[in-house]
C-alpha cells in the first residue's frame, strides 16, 4: 500500500537516504513549527493527525520513529497521512445501466462502444486510435501526479529534495546564528551551511568577488524565505 522508502535500520537510518524524501522534510518543517511554542501555527486538526512531533537527540531517528509509529491496525502514521487509499481500479466488462453511469460520471475512467460484428483486426485498429490519444504513454518509473492523490495528505507540487536540504539547512544555520547572538552574513551562513552557489554569467557584468558575494547574499536569502514559507505552510496541512 505505501509506495514510500524504506529509511535503513530502524535503529540507525541513513541520514543521506531519510533526506532523500520529502515527506521527511515535511515533517520537519512542522517539527519546527512545532518548535517555536506559542508562536506555533499549526491547526488544531493537523496536529491531531500528524501525532507528537517534539523529539530529542537524533531528529533523522526521531522521524523513523514517528514515520513507523502505527497510529491504527492497519496503517503506521507514514500510510495514514500520504499512501493513496486501494480503489480497486481494473479493467472489466461495464455489464450494468449504473456501471455504465458510473464510468461516464468519473473523468478517471474510458467508457467505450463495441460493435461486436466488427472484425477484429478494426477493434484493435480502432482501440489503439482512442488509447493513444486518451492515455499518455508510460516512459521510465511511473510517478502518479500530485494534482491526482486522493491521499489525506500530499505535495502541492513536485519537489526536489536536495533543494529542500538547501533550504533547510540554511534556515537551521541563521537560527543556530541568532541564538549565540552572532551577526553572521549570508555569504558566511552558505559556508557553514556548505551550500554552494554556482553563479550564473552574464553578457553586461563583469564577474568579481563582490558580485559573487551579491548572488550568494540574494540566494541565501531566497532559500531562508522559502524554508520560513514551508513552516508555515505545514502547519495549514500543505507542502511545500
Amino acid at each position: 500500500m505505501s509506495p514510500y522508502p524504506t529509511f535503513g535500520s530502524y535503529k540507525q537510518p541513513v541520514p543521506f537516504k531519510v533526506e532523500s524524501s520529502p515527506y521527511y522534510w515535511w515533517w520537519y518543517a512542522l517539527a519546527l513549527n512545532v518548535k517555536r511554542g506559542e508562536a506555533s501555527t499549526i491547526g488544531s486538526d493537523v496536529l491531531n493527525d500528524f501525532g507528537d512531533m517534539t523529539y530529542a537527540g537524533d531528529r533523522y531517528l526521531a522521524f523513523c520513529n514517528w514515520w513507523r509509529k502505527r497510529v491504527n491496525t492497519l496503517d503506521t502514521r507514514g500510510e495514514f497521512l500520504f499512501a493513496e487509499p486501494k480503489t480497486g481500479q481494473t479493467v472489466a466488462l461495464v455489464e450494468s445501466e449504473a456501471d455504465a453511469r458510473e464510468a461516464l460520471s468519473d473523468p478517471q475512467y474510458l467508457l467505450l462502444r463495441i460493435p461486436l460484428n466488427m472484425q477484429r483486426r478494426h477493434i484493435d485498429k480502432r482501440l489503439n486510435q482512442i488509447l493513444n490519444s486518451k492515455v499518455k504513454p508510460e516512459h521510465g518509473r511511473i510517478i502518479r501526479s500530485v494534482k491526482r492523490s486522493n491521499a489525506r495528505y500530499s505535495l502541492s507540487i513536485p519537489v526536489v529534495s536536495a533543494s529542500l536540504k538547501k533550504c533547510f539547512d540554511l534556515y537551521d544555520a541563521k537560527q543556530l546564528a541568532l541564538e549565540n547572538g552572532e551577526a553572521v552574513s549570508n555569504f558566511d551562513l552558505a559556508k557553514r551551511a556548505r551550500v554552494r552557489v554556482v553563479e550564473r554569467e552574464k553578457d553586461d557584468e563583469i564577474n568579481t568577488v563582490a558580485n559573487y558575494r551579491r548572488t550568494v547574499s540574494a540566494t541565501v536569502s531566497r532559500y531562508i524565505s522559502k524554508a520560513e514559507s514551508m513552516i508555515e505552510s505545514a502547519g495549514t496541512g500543505k507542502f511545500p
